[in-house]
């Protein structure tokens, strides 16, 4: 795991990337932090179009002054919320999924993943618009899926039980890529008959993730 300086500096490049005005001292720093907080907050209850800086100030307790001093605009401002989100979300998967048994670890990263789609589906849905028109927008949840995609590869090498004869590297980024894309669908058109919300949902979605990457124990392979 990358240490928490790492991590730090990462999101400190990756904001300036974003269009947010380096903090040049930690006071300062901590007002943008504070700002990114009460952002995400709103942004999991309220549209894009209805999160007015005027509010993300009068919740942060600073004034629009503050916030244009530290972001040049709301679109900026939440291309930043997108990657605090996202750097957050990968870390605490990966600290969560390290205590999982191997046997587990699918099944605990999709019901996870279900878990945060209807957890931050406003925030998903206003994340969608925003990188509509500027798809740079999306890179940090990009991002995400190939570490998922290095973090279960590391897994399943690292695994005894597996026939690693049977470990294709392109049918498990596929299959990530394949999990990604039945999340992102299901939350945003809702094409059905069974919903994210759905008892079965992530059910079904495991066993097609498992029959995509075809993975084999040695006890199957001696079969």
């Amino acid at each position: 795991m990358r240490s928490k300086w790492l991590l730090a500096r990462d999101l400190e490049e990756q904001l300036r990337t974003a269009g947010a005005f380096p903090a040049q001292q930690q006071r300062s720093k901590q007002m943008r932090d504070a700002l990114l907080e009460t952002g995400l907050a709103l942004a999991r209850r309220v549209d894009f179009e209805d999160l007015s800086v005027a509010r993300i100030c009068a919740d942060a307790g600073c004034s629009t002054g503050a916030f244009y001093a530290r972001f040049p605009d709301k679109v900026s401002f939440f291309k930043a919320l997108i990657i605090k989100h996202a750097m957050s979300s990968r870390a605490q998967s990966q600290a969560q999924l390290d205590a999982v048994p191997f046997r587990d670890m699918l099944g605990a990263t999709i019901r996870r993943m279900v878990q945060a789609y209807l957890a931050n589906a406003i925030f998903l849905r206003s994340a969608v618009k925003v990188s509509l028109e500027d798809p740079e927008a999306w890179e940090p949840f990009r991002r995400n899926s190939h570490e998922l995609a290095n973090y279960l590869l590391d897994r399943i090498r690292a695994e005894a039980t597996i026939d690693q004869a049977s470990v294709k590297e392109p049918a498990i980024r596929f299959a990530v890529q394949m999990l990604l894309a039945a999340l992102n669908n299901s939350l945003l058109n809702r094409p059905g008959p069974v919903f994210l919300e759905d008892e079965m949902f992530p059910v079904l979605l495991e066993d097609a993730v498992e029959k995509v990457m075809g993975l084999r124990t040695l006890e199957d392979a001696g079969d």
